[in-house]
């Protein structure tokens, strides 16, 4: 400690005889603190106390005259120091004689006239210091909150947004949180090597989380009933716990914390108490959390072992190695073999199997320990996504080869990385090479090409998917590099060279439903090894030439591939080890599809024209002419189709939208309102064709689309009403004949399932009203009188026409069904609706009204009708006595 005095004491520098010694002198103090910062708490405490460590580095930092690189020194070392609870608390408590914290004294300096680095290192010291203060907080509010207080809004909105921006901030702490040496904090630069220019700011976060008990907070919080069925609470501490198991030192926080078994027993729920499903439970992370940390415990084990004691063939080495491999034989989807995968590929994992492997067997006979690390060398190398591993020790492996022809089925996984030039971001050509030269045979899915996707996927796509997100931190500080990959990769036509794998693989797998279960099992993994990293890239590319091209992109030809492969994805059935990767393809489609929502051609053409003629509904016309291509394209079609409109209204927020979110939510739909209008037909088309299915998820997801389109504007609600009344009226027309009674019902109950939404009723009713101003209206008029005739019907074969058209009289005259807001809500536009007004947008028009009475009072009346069509009778009838309006009509 006499040394850190001496070393810090400025004015002892000074006194040095030589210039250099000088500046050695003061270097020499600050890392020392640095170095003893990273010996422990103990030491760390003991310095801080007997040296006041920190307080002199800031007194340093003021000194006059004070170099840039020196002064980032010393930010760096007040960085180490910050690493131990009792530590940053004596850093954050007010000193006797200067009336500021350290804490305070940093906010002091960053309001300064400081260098851009300077102001970034200090920064991220403040970062940490938030991070620790969140963490304290969130401890002490669910300590002493966890009763009846903790159900007040007010409560769980701070529990939210604690919990949101603690994630937020470990996701971002290798930028946000470290100390860089050699950086330049401008909005983009080619590359920031992270491995030598940032110190780890985990290992501080790790012993903040356990100083605080991050995990007993999480516990009580997926445990309380106020909390534990709070989705904005339970969803960030699922997430938080996820993003601890993708780095080894997160594993190895978890698996060194008491409750984690707590954690575990939680996430999987009790089968035997009725805990499965229930809120907060979420069974599929809690077996990855559960799988993960026992393939590291073996690995840990294994370790454990001497190194002059390391037989491969002992009976402990044995046990650790035959229970990793067995993991990998769960029956439990693909839980095991990934947490497997994951474990090895992770820190320096592998170095432990390598080392067994490298060691001689005692045994004359075939070593059974070689055996089990081959095959857990070989799943690793096939199955791990996670190019850094192959960074790592693709070259260990690889000389590996030679000696070991076990290992030869490796030797094509690892031809593209046999170079260390192959990760370079320079020049990507040799290996999409590999993609090209395997265009004809990639239905083997052999292995060069997928881990060569794998390798372009991690030089072209940064972590968090960060190039596509923005306002994050990490997006305020892009890397070119992953850019430079994107464009390198479609000047070498590697946007055609995917389409044309995904083209083959699509027509291999033709008709994907009727190979749902090849794919449930290890086929599936293969096939989404290649095809995951594959969308990726062709999103990125597709979305970087439309955004420089604007709408002069007219190149269509990838959007029947984008479709055919999502319907392959979509094939994937719910309990197959893909699943997961195959909704995660899904998704990246559909946001590569949304990237055709450009604005309107500036081209001098009329409005209309340019509407017809613009990207967006260019590739909506793609889409509906793939729904209506094939009976096996409807699902998957319609399924795109929904994702691509916006959901309907209201949207359902815990807070208030802003004007602008509103006023972005309106121009949206009247956008997709205006491209769709010139495809209208092509909509009716698919509508119509699908209406009258006797399949129920079809219905399903059809009512779903007409829903989204009649919420959109009215033209598109008037098309979605006219349909489905010109198909009823077609199929009440005199030619038809009995056989189309079932059609009649089908279509009449799925129209009675769309008027319950206010805006295709409102259409419907603008349709089949007289005189409501729309134009030969009549063939819509005659159809509803012919639906009223069947209320007459006494027949049997009329029963279910009669109940699916009194549902739709029941929502016909259901005042709650409206578009327009009750009277006494706040409305947007600060219009007072009357009584008076929102039965006049609620209800039919008199003289349908009154037509609607006397009919349903009609059928009540008559004996001949069961109790099927009288119970939805009585309803209608009670619904119109709710006001005067209603009652006066029924009474006359």
């Amino acid at each position: 400690m006499d040394w850190v005095l001496f070393g810090l004491d400025f004015e002892e520098g000074l006194n040095q005889v030589q210039l250099g010694l000088k500046i050695r002198h003061i270097k020499a103090g600050i890392r020392l603190v640095e170095a003893l910062a990273n010996c422990g708490d103990e030491i760390t405490q003991r310095m801080i106390a007997e040296t006041d460590a920190q307080n002199k580095l800031i007194e340093m930092y003021h000194c006059d005259y004070m170099a840039l690189s020196i002064k980032l020194m010393i930010l760096r070392s007040l960085d180490a120091t910050l690493r131990y609870k009792s530590c940053v608390e004596k850093f954050l408590e007010k000193g006797k004689k200067d009336t500021l914290s350290g804490y305070q004294r940093l906010i002091e300096m960053v309001r300064g006239n400081q260098l851009a680095r300077v102001k970034y290192a200090i920064t991220a010291i403040l970062q940490k210091l938030n991070l620790y203060e969140i963490l304290t907080k969130l401890s002490a509010t669910v300590s002493n909150t966890l009763g009846p207080k903790l159900e007040d809004p007010v409560g769980l909105d701070f529990l939210t947004m604690t919990l949101e921006e603690l994630l937020k901030m470990y996701v971002e702490a290798p930028f946000a949180m470290s100390q860089p040496k050699r950086f330049m904090p401008v909005s983009s630069q080619f590359e920031i090597p992270v491995s030598s220019a940032y110190s780890d700011p985990y290992g501080a976060i790790f012993t903040y989380f356990r100083s605080t008990g991050i995990l007993r907070s999480c516990v009580s919080l997926l445990t309380h009933p106020a909390t534990s069925c709070c989705p904005s609470v339970v969803a960030p501490i699922h997430e938080l716990i996820a993003e601890l198991l993708e780095s080894d030192g997160g594993m190895k926080f978890l698996a060194t914390s008491l409750e984690t078994n707590q954690l575990i027993r939680i996430l999987v729920g009790n089968q035997d108490e009725g805990e499965l499903g229930n809120p907060g439970t979420n069974p599929t992370l809690g077996m990855h959390l559960a799988y993960r940390l026992q393939a590291l415990s073996y690995i840990d084990s294994l370790d454990d072992i001497p190194p002059g004691d390391d037989d491969p063939d002992k009976l402990e080495v044995l046990d650790a190695l035959q229970g990793l491999f067995c993991l990998t034989l769960s029956n439990i989807g693909n839980i095991g073999k990934a947490a497997v995968v994951h474990v090895l590929s992770r820190g320096d994992n592998l170095s432990v199997l390598l080392r067994y492997f490298k060691q001689k067997s005692s045994l004359r006979r075939r070593s059974p320990a070689r055996g089990y690390i081959v095959d857990l060398l070989t799943i690793t190398v096939k199955h791990s996504d996670y190019v850094p591993f192959l960074q790592k020790y693709s070259q260990q492996i690889l000389e590996l080869l030679a000696d070991s022809p076990e290992l030869g089925e490796l030797q094509k996984w690892l031809k593209p990385v046999d170079s260390p030039a192959a990760f370079s971001y320079d020049n990507v050509s040799p290996i999409v090479e590999y993609l090209k030269n395997n265009i004809e045979n990639c239905t083997s899915l052999p292995g060069e090409m997928v881990t060569a996707v794998r390798v372009l996927r991690h030089l072209g796509i940064p972590p968090h998917e960060s190039d596509l997100v923005s306002g994050t931190f990490l997006s305020e500080y892009r890397q070119l590099k992953y850019k430079c990959v994107v464009l390198q990769l479609f000047s070498l036509d590697g946007l055609g060279h995917l389409m044309a794998i995904l083209q083959k693989l699509c027509n291999y797998y033709e008709q994907p439903a009727l190979h749902s279960a090849r794919l449930a099992g290890r086929h599936g993994l293969a096939l989404l090894a290649f095809m995951l990293p594959a969308v990726q890239l062709v999103r990125r590319m597709l979305t970087y030439v439309i955004g420089c091209r604007n709408t002069d992109f007219k190149d269509l030809t990838g959007i029947p591939i984008l479709l055919q492969t999502y319907a392959l994805m979509s094939s994937i059935p719910l309990n197959a080890q893909a699943h997961t990767d195959a909704q995660r393809v899904c998704r990246d489609i559909v946001e590569t599809l949304l990237a055709y929502t450009q604005p309107v051609s500036s081209e001098t053409c009329t409005e209309s024209e340019a509407l017809n003629k613009s990207l967006w509904t260019l590739m909506v016309s793609e889409v509906l002419k793939f729904t209506t291509e094939l009976p096996a394209n409807f699902m998957a079609g319609l399924s795109v189709l929904s994702e691509l409109l916006p959901l309907p209204l209201p949207l359902q927020t815990r807070s208030s939208i802003s004007d602008e979110e509103a006023s972005r939510a309106v121009n949206s739909r009247k956008l997709w309102s205006a491209h769709l209008h010139s495809l209208s037909p092509i909509v009716a088309e698919t509508i119509a064709a699908m209406s009258g299915s006797t399949y129920r998820p079809l219905l399903d997801l059809l009512r779903r689309v007409c829903i989204q389109l009649a919420d959109l504007a009215a033209p598109t609600a008037l098309v979605v009403a006219r349909t489905l009344v010109d198909s009823i009226a077609d199929t009440l027309s005199p030619s038809e004949g009995p056989s189309s009674q079932q059609h009649l019902v089908r279509l009449l109950n799925f129209l009675a399932c769309l008027v319950t939404q206010g805006s295709v009723k409102s259409a419907f009713l603008f349709l089949v009203t007289k005189n409501s101003g729309m134009k030969n209206n009549e063939k819509y008029v005659n159809a509803m009188q012919s639906l009223i005739a069947l209320l007459k019907a006494s027949s049997a074969d009329s029963v279910q026409s009669q109940e699916c058209f009194l549902s739709i009289v029941q929502s016909l005259c259901d005042a709650e069904v409206s578009l327009v807001p009750p009277p006494g809500l706040a409305v947007a536009s600060n219009i007072n609706v009357t009584n008076e007004m929102y039965l006049a947008n609620a209800l039919p028009a008199k003289d349908l009204l009154v037509t609607l009475c006397a009919a349903v009072v009609e059928h009540v009346s008559c004996s001949n009708h069961g109790l099927s069509t009288m119970l939805p009778a009585m309803r209608t009838l009670l619904l119109l006595t709710e006001h005067d309006y209603g009652f006066y009509h029924l009474k006359v």
